[in-house]
């Protein structure tokens, strides 16, 4: 299999480090990359412990970094330590599995689908719907609630093969495989 069929890509409203903070972000040995959308509010708090346990920082306030380099350091496990909203995709290289998780309330939405071979994600269904391979049957039982609730509830939405990763979960894409692993 081609080693190079990973694209990430990142529209980017920029709040805090304008400068600094471009998305995707790449760690300096090119093995981990992340796209990242919210805002982790304590981001200061935990780039220090990060500083005192070593860590060097390229940015002056980029939340972005702060979660790729506790990612890099602590896996799934850093999310325990996030106040924040946010949705993101976290790229491993060398395991060639992507990680990415939802914020506890489900502020930032996380859009998935899975077919033919192919993994695609994103914030909002419109940027899936623009992929060629991305299916457009409408769930018909995602229709009737949403005509009935005015919202569509659980992981479904108004498509039948695009999935919402629930609040405070986190999923892992193999690659190899193409197994999908969720985790509350």
């Amino acid at each position: 299999r081609d080693r190079n069929d990973v694209a990430l890509a990142m529209r980017r409203l920029a709040i805090i480090d304008i400068a600094g903070g471009a998305q995707p972000m790449r760690s300096p040995d090119g093995r981990y990359t992340i796209v990242y959308n919210g805002e982790i509010y304590n981001a200061g708090e935990l780039r220090k412990d990060l500083q005192a346990a070593g860590e060097q920082f390229a940015t002056d306030h980029s939340d972005t970094e702060v979660l790729l380099r506790l990612l890099i350091r602590e896996g799934e496990g850093c999310l325990a330590k996030l106040n924040g909203m946010f949705a993101f995709a976290f790229y491993d290289a060398k395991e060639r599995a992507l990680l990415c998780a939802r914020d506890r309330m489900g502020i930032k939405p996380f859009y998935y689908t899975q077919s033919g071979g192919r993994f695609a994600f994103a914030s909002e269904l419109k940027s899936l719907l623009t992929l060629p391979f991305v299916d457009r049957t409408i769930d018909r039982q995602s229709l009737f609630d949403y005509l009935s609730l005015l919202y569509v509830p659980g992981e479904r939405s108004i498509f039948d093969e695009i999935r919402r990763l629930p609040a405070a979960h986190w999923l892992k894409y193999s690659l190899e495989s193409g197994r999908i692993d969720i985790v509350r």
